[in-house]
């Protein structure tokens, strides 16, 4: 196997070759899909996927940054309930003394379904973490929208984040 090294000496002994000093690098067509995300495009090619996790962060209040993220499964093969409690199985298994406090149908601004579950967890000794999400299946993509608060930052900063998660409009 040769280095990165030998593949540019090699490509200097032809001053036309791609790579050569000057000479612009090779660029293979890319037959994929392109990922448009806010300022930026990418194209990728047939075998990568698009595995975003979106955050925003929020302000900081209560000493924690609060933040929401949107995640994104695009091959949802489920119905809207089995994939929450899918979900909800998984972050039983992940987080250390998880509890869910609520679990209700609602609806999006847009007029979606969603399943709004609140649970709340210790990352730390000490330290609790309580969350809210909202889950959502349109076709065959599933949307995860997570809210992170403090105890005490859910009861005054909320009703502020859950507006904003329940504007949030699935393609």
């Amino acid at each position: 196997m040769s280095s990165i090294a030998d593949f540019y000496r090699r490509q200097s002994e032809e001053p036309d070759a791609p790579g050569a000093p000057g000479a612009p690098m090779p660029v293979a067509a890319v037959p994929g899909p392109v990922h448009e995300a806010g300022p930026f495009r990418l194209a990728l090619p047939d075998a990568w996927s698009d595995e975003t996790l979106h955050v925003f962060a929020g302000p900081v209040e209560d000493g924690h940054q609060h933040t929401v993220t949107v995640s994104v499964d695009r091959a949802v093969e489920l119905d809207l309930e089995a994939y929450v409690d899918q979900q909800v199985r998984a972050l039983e298994a992940q987080l250390k003394a998880f509890s869910v406090a609520r679990r209700e149908a609602a609806t999006l601004d847009c007029g979606d379904p969603v399943v709004r579950v609140v649970f709340d967890w210790h990352p730390a000794e000490g330290t609790r973490v309580v969350q809210e999400q909202l889950v959502v299946v349109k076709g065959t993509t599933g949307y995860r929208l997570t809210a992170t608060f403090t105890p005490l930052t859910f009861e005054t900063f909320g009703p502020e984040v859950r507006a904003m998660l329940l504007s949030f409009e699935p393609a």
